[in-house]
């Protein structure tokens, strides 16, 4: 400390010293305790305290000098990936928490970094910059550089999907020099070159996923481009070989190759038989030996997608009067009964009316969603809401619906919503709805009422997309927890209306009223009243209103789905018992009900433009070949022919015909598959074809996934109709998993994705799936593997600054010490001269 620059920081504050001394002095002057002498040398001691005390107030300072150096050092790097060291910078392997902290106490110390680099990429990466940078430090990111796919312009052609067995094709184009190669799963594929454009023949894939790519390579071996596609191919498809003895089961086999196949009797056909499989192979014989339940399985498989193949095998032995209805509605042509004696000989045959039914139970949910349902209701087990409640029952209920039910949702207020129209829902399906009703929110517009419940308009909104439901049982389920509102009663709209309107379509409606306003009270008659006109039976109206009741309504739900199905059961074993009592009364009146009218002979088979579409003009030959035997039929409306009988009557039978049914395909062989009826066509060179044609037609074909993924790229993959209870993932070819974010119709990821195949994979909830296959492409790069691909502004180096000499005033520590202790030393001097006197 230099004592020279000693002053006081505030010496006006002086003028307290006369207020002091005359409290510290009056008081010295009139006691009478002590005498003359110890009065003097007391009065002197606080004197000489009042004065140090003047002093502490005015607060001594010294002026101090100091300089300020700033000398930044060699440039450090945090380093965060795998990195190749560089003299020019100081490694630091260590936290971006711990480097910032780092440069922060360089810079007090007036050593910081001149500048920094951040070694790496990704989220961490990118916060260690914002952090030095914010500092006052250059700072730069420095990582890989993403693929450039600007660059890339080559272009392959190939398909996405393949069954086991086919043949396909590739063709690649591009711009640039360079060596094309093509490969698939590591191997390479020899192709046909022609300038800029190569085309190559695919081997026969076995099933399973398969990566092909195409690179452009330079004279150095460099990749300069590349780019691929994921080419899936799927499992055989399943043929169900019904009923058929195991003679005609092994010409079958042969004459599919393309197939697997199962073999089911008639006793055991049942919806677990059909699962999986895509095509069903029978003979007439075998679907008159269907019962009317097993019928509609059959008729139910066929219009979802499902093919069939029927065969004029056992045709003589079979009534076609007394074919289940479902069975007659499957075939593209009309069998003609033998003629009786007195009758002309083809009387005109009326077609049963049937309808396309693809599912035994469809449901449609019809709940509240005005913000009353998120009342809470408390029970001694717990507490849950109304809306809680009625999520559960849909989410119960569908869990309960198999591959032949179809189900939908409504949400009512004021407005109906559908959630989702009438659709089968597999188990993907069940959690994706759960999950939206889950976070759907409740409305709060109002009409002039302050009602804000159109339980009149939904319920005839449900009603009206029932009525076109291809289904045999139909069910209304409807929840609410309040009336009506009024503007329907004063317009004259009454809900027994409605109930009548499904009634007579075939349509029941379940009404459920939870919550205290359908009490057994005045007030709760309205709402009650509601739900008594909607329900279409006295046992279909259910009104929890007490806590416990309402907490356990869910459960109303899977009973009434359960009940359906029941339904179903009981309506076709009614069917079938109707069926067998008309055959047994024909029986009983005629002895035999009239067969199928069967023609032996020699029939020369006709080809039809469609029929050389699927074999060839002159698949035939010279001479057709010759049939033996057939069922006599005559073609439906509608009807593709493909093969006539030309020769055996005028309209000509069709030897084969195709026809549709719901989303499926059906055919028709008149005869049968033994040697004795084909005649000449069992050694027909052709008939392989034709049958492997056949069923290449009726083999339903994979439905496209609505949401399209497509326009990769290493920033994010495009996405149409994207799922917003979904969350998106891209699997690579290890099967690791990236995150995927959602936005202006990109899935978008964390850190740039790298060149080569990805999975795209949908999740709600516990259930997952892969909606598309995708291929990010490479294109080439600079030599300097590593580019700086974020630099904030100002990212020059620290400069080293000149000597700053700064003075600044500071409290005199040291002379402030002496003057309290010199105070503290006389008030004890002071005290000890009084005690004495």
């Amino acid at each position: 400390m230099d004592w020279s620059t000693l002053a006081l920081e505030y010496p006006h504050r002086l003028w307290l010293l006369p207020i002091i001394a005359a409290a510290l002095v009056v008081p010295a002057l009139w006691g009478n305790r002590h005498d003359r002498a110890t009065r003097t040398a007391a009065l002197a001691v606080r004197l000489v305290c009042v004065l140090l005390v003047g002093l502490l107030i005015a607060e001594p300072v010294v002026t101090e000098t100091d300089t300020r150096r700033f000398e930044p050092v060699q440039p450090w790097r945090l380093v965060l990936a795998d990195a190749a060291p560089d003299p020019a910078l100081v490694d630091f392997h260590e936290t971006p928490e711990v480097f910032a902290a780092r440069v922060r106490q360089a810079l007090d110390a007036g050593v910081p970094p001149s500048r920094c680099e951040v070694f790496g990429t990704g989220a961490e990466a990118r916060a260690a910059a914002r952090a030095v940078a914010s500092m006052g430090v250059p700072c730069r990111l420095v990582g890989p550089k993403p693929p450039d796919l600007s660059g890339v312009t080559a272009v392959l052609e190939a398909p996405a999907e393949l069954q086991p067995g086919e043949t396909w094709q590739v063709t690649a184009r591009w711009t640039g020099e360079g060596r094309p190669m093509l490969r698939l799963a590591d191997a390479e594929l020899a192709f046909a070159q022609h300038g800029a454009e190569l085309r190559a023949q695919g081997p026969a894939l076995p099933a399973g996923r398969h990566v092909l790519e195409f690179e452009l390579q330079g004279t150095d071996g460099r990749v300069l481009q590349r780019t691929g596609r994921t080419i899936r191919v799927g499992d055989k498809p399943v043929m169900l070989l019904l009923g058929l003895e195991d003679a005609r089961a092994a010409e079958a086999v042969a004459l599919a190759p393309a197939f697997d196949h199962r073999r089911c009797t008639v006793r055991e056909l049942a919806p677990d038989q059909l699962q999986g499989a895509q095509i069903v192979l029978a003979s007439i014989e075998a679907l008159y030996r269907l019962d009317s339940k097993q019928a509609y399985h059959l008729a139910g498989f066929v219009a979802r997608g499902g093919g069939l193949f029927v065969t004029g095998d056992g045709a003589k032995h079979v009534p076609p009067e007394f074919l289940p209805d479902d069975v007659v509605g499957l075939l593209p042509v009309r069998l003609l009964p033998e003629p009786k004696p007195d009758t002309p000989p083809d009387p005109p045959v009326e077609d049963r009316p049937t309808i396309e039914e693809i599912a035994k139970v469809s449901v449609c949910f019809v709940l509240d969603r005005s913000n009353s349902m998120n009342a809470a209701i408390v029970t001694r087990a717990g507490q849950t809401t109304r809306w809680q409640v009625a999520v559960k029952g849909v989410s119960d209920s569908l869990a309960k619906l198999s591959i032949d039910a179809r189900a939908s949702v409504m949400t009512f207020t004021l407005k109906q919503t559908w959630q989702a129209k009438p659709q089968v829902f597999l188990p993907f399906n069940q959690e994706q709805m759960s999950e939206r009703l889950r976070k759907l929110r409740g409305d709060e517009e109002y009409d002039e009422s302050y009602y804000n419940t159109d339980i009149y308009a939904a319920v005839k909104g449900a009603i009206d997309v029932m009525e076109k439901e291809p289904s045999a049982i139909k069910l209304i389920i409807m929840m609410t927890d309040g009336a009506d509102r009024p503007a329907n009663t004063a317009a004259g709209l009454r809900h027994s209306d409605l109930r009548d309107a499904a009634v007579g379509k075939g349509i029941n409606i379940v009404a459920i009223g939870i919550g205290d306003a359908f009490a057994d009270s005045v007030d709760g008659f309205g709402a009650r009243q509601v739900i008594l006109d909607l329900a279409t039976k006295p046992e279909f109206a259910f009104m929890p209103a007490t806590s416990e009741d309402a907490a356990r309504a869910h459960a109303i739900f899977v009973n009434s789905v359960e009940t359906a199905f029941k339904a179903f059961d009981d309506k076709k074993a009614r069917e079938e018992e109707a069926r067998r009592k008309r055959l047994q009364e024909q029986t009983d009146q005629q002895n035999e009900p009239p067969r199928i009218d069967t023609l032996q002979g020699v029939f020369a088979l006709a080809l039809t433009p469609l029929g050389a579409s699927l074999l060839g003009e002159q698949s035939l030959g010279a001479r057709p070949p010759r049939m033996a035997w057939f069922a006599r039929n005559q073609p439906r409306a509608g009807a593709a022919v493909a093969l006539t009988l030309a020769e055996a009557g005028d309209p000509a039978p069709a030897a084969l015909a195709f026809g549709a049914h719901g989303l499926g395909r059906t055919a028709f062989w008149a005869a049968g598959t033994k040697v004795e009826s084909l005649g000449e066509v069992a050694g027909w060179a052709e008939l392989p074809a034709l049958f492997a044609a056949a069923l290449r037609w009726l083999t339903p074909r994979p439905v496209a996934e609505p949401r399209l993924i497509g326009d990769a790229a290493s920033t994010g993959v495009g996405i149409l109709d994207p799922l917003e209870e979904a969350a998106y993932t891209a699997r690579d070819a290890a099967g690791r998993d990236t995150a995927l974010q959602l936005k202006d119709g990109r899935l978008i990821p964390q850190d740039p994705l790298a060149s080569g195949p990805w999975e795209i994979m949908e999740t709600v909830g516990a259930q997952s799936r892969r909606i598309g296959d995708v291929y990010v492409a490479l294109a080439e790069q600079p030599v300097a593997a590593m580019v700086a691909v974020d630099e904030p502004a100002g990212a020059n180096e620290l400069v080293a600054l000149p000597p700053v000499l700064q003075r600044r005033v500071v409290m005199a520590r040291q002379p402030v010490l002496y003057l309290v202790l010199a105070l503290l030393m006389l008030l004890c001097v002071e005290r000890v001269a009084r005690r004495r006197s």
